[in-house]
């Protein structure tokens, strides 16, 4: 369950994690501090399991570029959903976003290592 939820951590980061500008910051650099607060979030024993969710969601929702995963998603389908797009990208950042807060929620004291960075 651990390595399970430690590979599904590293690809929500590594490959989900939208750009942020990055003035003087390394992408290592950006994990780290939004890694810090997902874990200030999650080890905080004030927090019930709805305010730990929320404040996941706060935290988390804004990083991605649900549109462009959403199209990514239907692929050449995407045109199909004229129309209605809105309505698919938000019902599509629910599902993946109520399932990642999930995930991450119910992590607990796994160590979290940042061994190289290469660009």
């Amino acid at each position: 369950m651990y390595k399970t939820t430690k590979a599904l951590l590293a690809v929500f980061f590594l490959c989900f994690f939208a750009t942020q500008p990055a003035f003087a910051m390394t992408p290592t650099e950006q994990l780290q501090g939004t890694i810090q607060q997902v874990l200030s979030v999650v080890k905080n024993p004030a927090n019930s399991d709805e305010q730990r969710k929320e404040m996941l969601r706060q935290t988390l929702m804004p990083l991605f570029d649900w549109v462009e995963m959403a199209k990514q998603t239907l692929g050449k389908n995407w045109s199909v959903a004229a129309g209605r797009e809105n309505e698919f990208v938000a019902a599509f950042a629910e599902l993946l976003g109520n399932s990642y807060v999930g995930t991450i929620g119910s992590y607990r004291d796994e160590k979290i290592l940042f061994v190289q960075e290469s660009m």
